[in-house]
This record gives C-alpha cells, sequence and structure tokens, in this order.
C-alpha cells in the first residue's frame, strides 16, 4: 500500500477503496461459491477459483490506472471469496474422520504461512519503488497458477459425487483416498446422510417447521453451536486483524518509523507472528484443548490492542 499510494497519489478514500474492495467481492464470491460448488461440484470451483484469481492478479501487476488496479482488485476478491467456501467442505468430505480436524487446522496454518512469506516477498522487492509494487501483485498469480494445475489431478468429493447419484464413481475415488478397498460402512454412512438429505428436499409438504434450518434454530445443543461458531468468526473480524495485517506497513510509519522498506520489513515481522504463534496453536490444541486456548487468546488480543 505505501509504494502503491506513491505510485498513483492515492487518496484515504483511494487507499480504502482497493483494500476494501477485495474483501467485498469475497463475500459476494463465498455466497455464489456456495451455490456453485453444490451446484457443479468441488472440484471444478477450486479450479475457477485459482483462475480468476490468477486473472485478478495479473490486471493488478500491469494496472496504469487506478481505476484497472482496482478491478484487478474486485476480480481477486470473488476467486478469494471462491476458495475460501470451498477449501474446507473439499477437506471435511474428503478427509477420513479421524485427522479431519487436523487437516482443517493445517489449512488455516497455510494460510498465515502464506500471509508470511508474501510479506517477505514484499520486503525484498520494496527497494525498487517504481516497479516493485507490480512484482508484489502480479507474482500472486504464481501460486494460483500452481494450484489451478494441482486441482486438474485432484479427485471430486465422494460425498458430493454421492449427493449425484454417482455411487460407482463416488466408492472408486473413496477406495483411492483411503488406500484401501475396505470402505463399504464410511460409503453406506455417507449414501444414508446423502438419502436423507434428498428426501427433505424432495419433500414438497415439508412446511418451514419441519426444516433443518428450523430444527437447527430451536434446538438448545444446535443452536448454541451454531451462535458459539458464528460469533467467534464474526469477532475475530471484528477485532480488527485484516485491518491490521492489511496496513501493518502503514501503522508502523504512523508510530515514527522511518522509512518505506523498513516499514515493510517490519509488516513481515508482523506477518511472522501470526504464522509463529498459528504453529504454536496447532501445537498445543490437542494437549490444552480449545477452550483453554480460546480464553487465552481471547485475553491477549484486547491486552496486545491497548499496548
Amino acid at each position: 500500500m505505501i509504494l502503491i499510494k506513491q505510485e498513483f497519489h492515492l487518496s484515504s478514500f483511494w487507499q480504502e477503496l482497493i483494500v476494501s474492495a477485495t474483501i467485498g467481492t469475497a463475500i459476494l464470491g463465498a455466497l455464489i461459491g456456495g451455490f456453485l460448488n453444490q451446484r457443479f461440484g468441488r472440484k471444478p470451483m477450486l479450479i475457477v477459483s485459482a483462475m480468476v484469481f490468477t486473472v485478478g492478479a495479473v490486471v493488478m501487476g500491469v494496472a496504469h490506472l487506478r481505476e484497472v488496479l482496482l478491478v484487478g482488485r474486485l476480480v481477486v476478491g470473488f476467486g478469494i471469496g471462491g476458495a475460501s467456501v470451498t477449501v474446507p467442505v473439499y477437506i471435511a468430505e474428503t478427509a477420513p474422520s479421524n485427522t479431519r480436524g487436523r487437516l482443517v487446522t493445517i489449512n488455516t496454518l497455510f494460510i498465515t504461512g502464506g500471509q508470511f512469506v508474501a510479506a517477505v516477498i514484499d520486503g525484498i522487492f520494496s527497494s525498487n519503488k517504481s516497479t516493485g509494487w507490480r512484482l508484489m501483485l502480479g507474482l500472486g498469480a504464481v501460486p494460483s497458477i500452481v494450484m489451478f494445475f494441482g486441482c486438474l489431478v485432484l479427485p471430486e468429493s465422494p460425498r458430493w459425487l454421492v449427493s449425484r447419484g454417482q455411487s460407482e464413481r463416488a466408492k472408486k475415488i473413496l477406495m483411492k483416498l483411503r488406500g484401501t478397498s475396505d470402505v463399504s460402512s464410511e460409503f453406506v454412512a455417507m449414501k444414508n446422510v446423502c438419502d436423507e438429505e434428498e428426501s427433505l428436499r424432495d419433500n414438497k409438504s415439508c412446511s418451514f417447521t419441519q426444516s433443518t434450518a428450523y430444527q437447527m434454530l430451536t434446538t438448545a445443543t444446535t443452536r448454541k453451536a451454531l451462535l458459539v461458531g458464528c460469533m467467534l468468526q464474526a469477532i475475530q473480524q471484528l477485532s480488527g486483524i485484516n485491518t491490521v495485517m492489511y496496513y501493518s506497513a502503514t501503522i508502523i510509519q504512523m508510530s515514527g518509523i522511518q522509512g518505506d522498506q523498513l516499514a515493510i520489513w517490519l509488516a513481515a515481522v508482523v506477518a511472522f507472528g501470526n504464522f509463529a504463534f498459528t504453529i504454536i496453536g496447532v501445537c498445543l490444541v490437542e494437549k490444552m484443548g480449545r477452550r483453554k486456548l480460546l480464553l487465552g487468546s481471547l485475553t491477549g488480543s484486547p491486552l496486545a490492542c491497548f499496548c
């Protein structure tokens, strides 16, 4: 943002617009992506998300007008939203039950790790004020291209295939994923759940009070779990972590640190802290338990904000 602000002589409004545009389209991308990955499958949605992100990164890298840069940011947001809503679903549906939670956690670890690597790359190119920002943004296409070709060889989610009546193909993929032909019990359980969901959808006489959504909201245990899950996600975002991450270098400069390059490198230190404590969380979550670790994090966050 420091280099872009200087290159395009951005006002505060335009800085806010360029940052928030991606978040806005990511919300839309997540909403649309949820419908599309259910309609066309998890694998096609991942491939499309990678393509969209690649296009957005290239547009940002070659932008000569702030309006073009904004378009690139908008496009990238759709890719982020589509992938963000599809990846956890794909992991949950393809992973064995005994490693499912761990794999979803590792996904978060790789997100923060990717942010740290990106911050280091920003630091490397920060010495070149004329074209460095182009490389920072344009090189975002490299991991998305890797993702695109990687997703081409991924199998489709067996659970999605079962929901679409492709049971034989689903069973073959499940055997390949598990490395054994003994998948009968898991496959039957998967099929029963899909059949039950299909029966609910096909039951035209089903009233709202009989729907899954109504049952979820009126049953104490599921309502509490839903409320806790949604509130934790909302509070995490409302705490301003994204603002801190996006504007790290700018905030560091505002604190009195002189020099663009130094501020960008110090922003990489912030990204490293985010990554390092994700590793610590992954290591401690099984030993300490979810609740203690969560309470510790919720205690540390406001203290850090006050400091």
